[in-house]
């Protein structure tokens, strides 16, 4: 997100700024590797068991064992099984890769309202995954799934709309899908706030709100938005100037790999 640049100090720390689509659109693999039935239907009492085997077997790592009972489970209408289905399509777990079939299964499980596969479905469309890019029907998919309660599709709104991707841009619209996410707690969508306050795009520059949202996000796990809020306390930027306090949200992104953090650690050390 060039735009977002802010330099703090010439030559010395920098805030990182990330490309929002690539945060946004990488958290399905791990989001839809297992699922609870919170969105499950009426219908999902049919093929219940099935299910729960096939459930049983994917975290067991069982794989093939886990799509012949997750198939039967959605071949009675189980909707979750029908969305897990579409995963391991996508992503060849326990089955070869075949992008049509996983869109099918994603179908089934968007028709009966389900945000997941709506997000998951939308996605493929927008990248032309399996099936001719579509954009506007990737952005009525989205708009279905963050209707039905999904974080990721409103802030994957906020993306196209802040990039101008299959929509007008405008960073107005863009905050304020990035906050129905954020306010859901998706730690992407937060970081992106902060940037959007710590760089005055669609709202009013306010560091001090910025450094709040990195601190939701980095609370959230978020190795951006941790090594933001170091950066953001090692120079008193909308937050009471901390070394100690920099120093550990430093740690926190240097664990999960976070080069710059572990950089500025050295420096630090020395």
């Amino acid at each position: 997100m060039n735009s977002l640049a802010n330099k703090m100090n010439a030559g010395l720390l920098q805030e990182t700024q990330m490309n929002t689509k690539a945060l946004l659109t990488a958290v399905v693999i791990t989001s839809l590797c297992l699922f609870v039935p919170s969105f499950g239907t009426a219908q999902d009492v049919d093929g219940e068991n099935d299910y729960r085997l096939g459930m049983f077997h994917r975290e067991k790592e069982q794989d093939e064992k886990a799509v012949e009972f997750l198939t039967d489970a959605a071949q009675q209408g189980h909707t979750l099984a029908q969305l897990n289905l579409g995963f391991m399509y996508q992503h060849g777990k326990g089955v070869e890769q075949d992008f049509r079939r996983a869109i099918s299964y994603y179908q089934q499980a968007g028709d009966r309202k389900n945000p997941d596969a709506q997000f998951n479905l939308a996605l493929m469309h927008q990248d032309g995954q399996g099936t001719p890019k579509d954009l506007k029907k990737a952005i009525g998919l989205l708009r279905r799934a963050a209707e039905n309660g999904s974080a990721q599709a409103k802030g994957q709104l906020g993306v196209m709309y802040y990039h101008g991707e299959g929509l007008e841009k405008n960073l107005e619209q863009a905050f304020q899908w990035y906050s129905k996410a954020a306010e859901s707690e998706n730690a992407n969508a937060q970081f992106n706030l902060g940037l959007m306050y710590r760089a005055g795009e669609g709202v009013s520059k306010n560091d001090e709100k910025a450094t709040q949202w990195y601190l939701r996000a980095a609370r959230n796990g978020h190795a951006e938005a941790q090594y933001n809020l170091g950066v953001s306390y090692y120079y008193g930027r909308g937050v009471a100037k901390s070394t100690s306090q920099a120093i550990t949200w430093f740690k926190k992104a240097a664990e999960q790999g976070h080069k710059s953090a572990i950089h500025k650690l050295e420096q630090l050390q020395h």
